[in-house]
Parts: C-alpha cells; structure tokens; sequence
C-alpha cells in the first residue's frame, strides 16, 4: 500500500520543498574596485533607501512628540491663566482676585458688605479680578 497516485505536471510546484542550503562566506562576484576588506551597503544589509526611511521616521517621530509636548505645555499655560480663580490654587496670587462667574464669590462679597448679589456683580464687574479694587468701590459706595 506505498502505492501513490500519479501526480499531474500542472498540480506540482515549480518551487523545491526544501532549497539548497545558501554558501556562506564572502561573494568573490561583489568585491568593490576599491580593494577587498571594505563593505558595500548591500552586503551589509542596509541600502541608502532603507536608511532615508529609517531616517525620516525617526526625525517625524521626533517632530511629532516634540509638537504634543509643546501643544500640551501651551494649553497647561492657557487654562491657569483663564482661570481668574482656581479653587485648586490657594494664596498668594489666588487670594487677590475675585470671580465674578462664581455665585459663592458674589454671596460672599455680598453678606461682606451688606449689599444686594446684583449690586456686588456690578461692584466686581466694574472693579475687575482685582480684590483689593472691588472692597475699595464697596466701601466708597456705602459712604
């Protein structure tokens, strides 16, 4: 029963099953005019297009975590700044100003200086962020 069938020209392969195993050694057919002993960039395995590509994507990789750094380090500056008083930040520059977009800040300011929550909005509003200036107007408009 070792018996196989004919097999037809058409259904075999033309490659082998199992290629002849490559010589290793120095091809004497690629030596440079230059003299034996240096290298071209094909035996090497590296050619000038593998390394211009090689080349710009890493100089693209740079340039875009570069920009992403750059970008997220200007938003970080943008969003302190619009903030004209982040709960997170506590005295110093913080204790100085006054938010007028915030209700508790306009109660407050309010109850301080006894007067009604659109009287404050036009006080702080007219006075700007600044602390010092809005108690300034409040104290003067009592008078």
């Amino acid at each position: 029963m070792s018996h196989q069938p004919p097999i037809p020209d058409a259904a075999t392969s033309p490659y082998p099953l199992h290629p002849a195993p490559i010589a290793s050694g120095p091809n004497p057919t690629s030596t440079s005019e230059a003299g034996e002993g240096h290298a071209t960039g094909s035996e090497k395995g590296l050619s000038a297009g593998a390394l211009g590509v090689g080349a710009a994507v890493a100089f693209g990789s740079v340039a875009v975590v570069g920009g992403w750094l750059w970008t997220l380090r200007r938003t970080r500056r943008a969003a302190a700044s619009s903030v004209s008083d982040a709960k997170a930040k506590r005295g110093g520059p913080a204790q100085r100003r006054t938010a007028r977009g915030e209700p508790y800040e306009v109660s407050y300011f309010a109850r301080k200086h006894r007067i009604s929550a659109a009287e404050a909005r036009a006080i702080i509003k007219q006075a700007g962020p600044d602390r010092k200036a809005a108690n300034r107007l409040a104290s003067e408009r009592a008078k």
